[in-house]
């Protein structure tokens, strides 16, 4: 007895020493949402959280179900990055779609290269669930070319099918790993489809491969090799037992038998109790499975790690698993994601019937840490058949040599548990953040209601970090301190800086600001140089192609539109493959780093165009970017013939008197001309012609130098995108080294979007006046205030239409003509005067039609 009390006595002293002296600890971060926390409460009757993924930006995408008044719809949240939901994205941060006609849930998602959005799951019909796939476009609408206007549903097996994992390939296939319900139980389901949602004939037996383990399975995740092998993570189930595994397969969907044994990888203990949920790839290309070991309420959280030949890698803690026992009841990881701090892992701890989200961090550590697996009761019935039957795979159970104290290779684990109520909270999913911190996503039930989680972390600061110079090149130096940003409009931002004395000389200080946060003036300015002038680019390398467009629907003309790294001349052809040389049409406008080229006899239909170009040191493209659109005739104006003295001039007046009116508008927003401050803003240029559409180029990024020395400056920032998120933080060079303050975040204010369209500019006198009249008096009253809500949520991709042609540019000035005269009586008359002049023209107008109608009727 003695020697038991003794041997737990030292596995709690080594627990505590692991916990306290972790040097990487995580901690809520107290800038985000509530204290760390979000809770999203939307639906009828609850939300659930299932996956999440981080934008390069920060932004936070989030997958999962809302309820309506009688059942479940695909969930799609966008956070920004302080945790406050983003109205960029379908107006205010989230979006439902209803997919069929019973439950639709979605399980996982993935982010593409251009911004769209793919969540899939399933759909319930009558009396089934089918796969389904949705993809949106970065502004949360449906994406009309994937599928049946955004939406694909495939029925698989007899009864449930769901998708549980999706993973893009190069190419931009997608690869979808679930389940389907058999003559006896589950399969595990590989299936590929191509990137405008067809199923991939191709792929394995017709687009589908399925594999059968065990008496029953659940797929989990799916991942991608180096060699483009696909593997699927997952659990295996016989009779009341289970059993992770990871299954291989070939690129091309059929069983991969060099991986593991026969195609399927399991842990090398054999335990038969474990189960097998979210994986990643490792940096050095092992495949990592987040799970657990033992059985109901007994079961520890368990890291498995496998070689990419399904092996298990005995480097990696006990034999290829390592278990840590959190709570006296259930633990379990969901997920795990390797970050440059180390492994993290996210899941639940139980203590009894209450759960919470649960996040452990593991670090390399010269300390050896034994598991501590003695702490609960396993629950195994000795009579329990000891092996399992996976295909013709026999597996042994060796469970009880894990109860033995094991040395832990040197990782030992940090533990945090995060509440949102007192009753089940647990994490499904866990995604590394731009800024190094994690975000964690989930469920919180209380009152048998279940609305979805959010937190986020961030990982507190090393001794070494804590002991360095002040004055080294690193993020919050307490000798600069960046305010908070301060009348900030839709193009301008005004910081606050101190930069203390005692931080030596200051050579040159200011500000540095990105879209992506912690800027830095190295990298700002690499970014922002001119695309021509690129000394770091290699002899031999191709020329990085980006921006192709358009995409989606499109009317004639249409514009061909590439932009290049480096000066180059580009050419494009319909065929793919062809070489430089040999293809047909050089871009009209081309030879610096943007190439345009405009079609106006495109015929209804698809079209594809393969792009290929040639940089001034001859080095061409070896494979096709790829421009593919659809024309389509939403009018015609071959058969109208105007004179342009009669039609346009007349209304170029109108408008052009609207435009120089509206300067006096703006004054101070009412209608009446204000005072001359002198102030030069970009108000005081003159006006601008109602029919031109001069395209301004906002910044995403710059840096804002202040001179030198210490003591407290502003910096105005000038010019910035309207409606984006920003992190800006000011700088001093000191010694030769730059020296960073704290980072803040501001948005810019959003534009008028379709009249910027139109008139092609932000700071176009129209858009002010637009922007004033709903400022002054849509927004002031309930029916305004709707409209406006609508207006935001179906004008972006119009106005993105708008945009990418002069037809509709030119049409959309001529139909905002009686909007423009109405903004401008009711700010220059106030809104009650100008329905009076309004209804006193109609009358007028009305009554003058009165006696001829009056005579033909007699």
């Amino acid at each position: 007895m003695s020697v038991r009390i003794m041997r737990v006595f030292c596995l709690c002293c080594i627990f505590i020493f692991v916990h306290c002296y972790s040097v990487s600890a995580v901690s809520l971060d107290a800038q985000f949402g509530n204290d760390g926390r979000v809770a999203v409460e939307l639906g009828v009757y609850g939300e659930r959280a299932n996956d999440v993924a981080v934008q390069p930006d920060g932004r936070i995408v989030v997958a999962g179900s809302s309820s309506n008044t009688s059942d479940y719809d695909f969930m799609i949240l966008r956070l920004l990055p302080d945790g406050s939901l983003d109205p960029e994205f379908n107006f205010d941060g989230t979006v439902t779609t209803a997919v069929g006609s019973g439950d639709d849930e979605a399980l996982a998602l993935t982010l593409q290269d251009d911004g769209k959005i793919l969540a899939v799951g399933y759909s319930s019909g009558e009396s089934d669930r089918n796969f389904a796939l949705v993809r949106y476009n970065s502004d949360g609408s449906l994406d009309r070319d994937f599928g049946e206007e955004g939406m694909v549903v495939t029925s698989v097996g007899n009864k449930d099918d769901e998708i549980t994992g999706v993973v893009l390939q190069n190419d931009g296939s997608i690869v979808v790993t679930g389940a389907a319900s058999g003559t006896v139980g589950r399969v595990l389901v590989l299936a590929r489809y191509l990137a405008d949602g067809t199923l991939d004939k191709e792929f394995a037996d017709e687009g589908f491969s399925f594999t059968g383990v065990g008496e029953d399975v659940q797929a989990e995740s799916v991942a991608l090799l180096e060699d483009g092998r696909i593997v699927v993570s997952g659990s295996y189930f016989e009779g009341d037992n289970a059993g992770m595994m990871v299954v291989g397969y070939t690129s091309n969907g059929e069983l991969d038998e060099t991986f593991g044994d026969d195609g399927i990888a399991i842990s090398a203990n054999g335990v038969v109790q474990s189960e097998g949920y979210g994986m990643i790839v490792r940096q050095d290309g092992s495949l990592l499975v987040a799970g657990s070991v033992g059985a109901d309420d007994g079961r520890d959280t368990a890291l498995f790690q496998f070689t990419t030949d399904g092996k298990v890698d005995k480097e990696f803690a006990d034999d290829g698993v390592l278990v840590t026992s959190v709570g006296p009841s259930d633990d379990v990881l969901y997920d795990v994601v390797e970050t440059d701090k180390g492994l993290a892992g996210s899941g639940f701890a139980a203590n009894g019937d209450v759960k919470e989200f649960l996040l452990i961090t593991y670090e390399e550590s010269g300390v050896t840490v034994k598991n501590n697996l003695v702490r609960k009761e396993k629950k195994f019935d000795k009579d329990t058949p000891t092996w399992l039957r996976i295909s013709e795979l026999l597996v042994e159970d060796s469970f009880s040599e894990l109860t033995e104290e094991k040395n832990l290779a040197g990782l030992k684990a940090e533990i945090l548990t995060t509440a949102f109520t007192d009753n089940e909270d647990f994490a499904t999913a866990l995604a590394v953040r731009a800024d190094s911190g994690l975000v964690a996503v989930g469920v919180m039930s209380s009152d048998d209601i279940s609305h979805a989680g959010i937190s986020s972390y961030r990982f507190e600061q090393t001794d070494a970090e804590k002991n360095e110079d002040p004055r080294a090149v690193r993020v919050g130096s307490d000798y600069i301190l960046t305010g908070e940003p301060y009348d900030v409009t839709r193009t301008t931002a005004v910081i606050p800086v101190t930069v203390y004395s005692d931080i030596g000389s200051v050579t040159e200080r200011g500000i540095v600001f990105s879209t992506y946060s912690n800027p830095t003036v190295e990298g700002v300015a690499a970014n922002t140089k001119k695309k021509d002038d690129n000394p770091d680019k290699n002899p031999g390398d191709e020329p990085v192609l980006s921006g192709l467009a358009p995409s989606g629907k499109q009317i004639n003309p249409v514009t061909l539109k590439v932009t290049t790294n480096v000066a180059a001349n580009c050419k494009w052809s319909v065929t793919a493959g062809t070489e430089f040389s040999k293809m047909e049409t050089t871009f009209k406008t081309t030879g610096g780093s943007a190439h345009s080229h405009t079609l106006d006899t495109l015929k209804e239909g698809s079209h594809t165009y393969y792009v290929r170009c040639q940089d001034a040191a001859g080095t061409v493209n070896t494979k096709d970017s790829i421009i593919t659109f659809t024309v389509t005739r939403f009018f015609t104006l071959e058969t109208q013939q105007f004179s342009h003295d009669m039609l346009v001039r007349p209304l170029q007046s109108i408008g052009d008197f609207f435009v120089s009116s509206a300067l006096a508008a703006e004054g101070d927003g009412t209608g009446s001309a204000g005072a001359d401050t002198g102030s030069t803003n970009v108000d005081s240029k003159p006006a601008e012609s109602f029919f031109s559409a001069k395209k301004e180029e906002f910044l995403e990024k710059g840096v804002i130098k202040e001179g030198g020395g210490t003591g407290t400056f502003t910096s105005e920032l000038e010019n910035l995108k309207p409606g984006t998120f920003f992190y800006a933080r000011a700088y001093a060079v000191v010694d030769g080294k730059t020296v960073y303050g704290n980072t803040v975040g501001f948005r810019t204010s959003d534009s008028c979007f379709i009249a910027t369209a139109a008139f092609g500019s932000v700071f176009h006198p129209t858009v002010h006046l637009l922007r004033d009249f709903r400022d002054h008096f849509m927004i002031t009253n309930p029916v305004g205030r709707l409209f406006v809500q609508q207006y935001y949520r179906f004008s972006p991709p119009l106005a993105d239409l708008i945009a990418s042609n002069a037809i509709l540019m030119f049409i959309t000035r001529m139909l905002l003509l009686p909007i423009i005269g109405l903004a401008w009586l009711a700010l220059k008359l106030g809104a009650l005067k100008s329905i009076l002049v309004l209804a006193a023209g109609t009358g007028t107008v009305c009554y003058g039609f009165m006696p001829s109608l009056r005579l033909r009727r007699a």
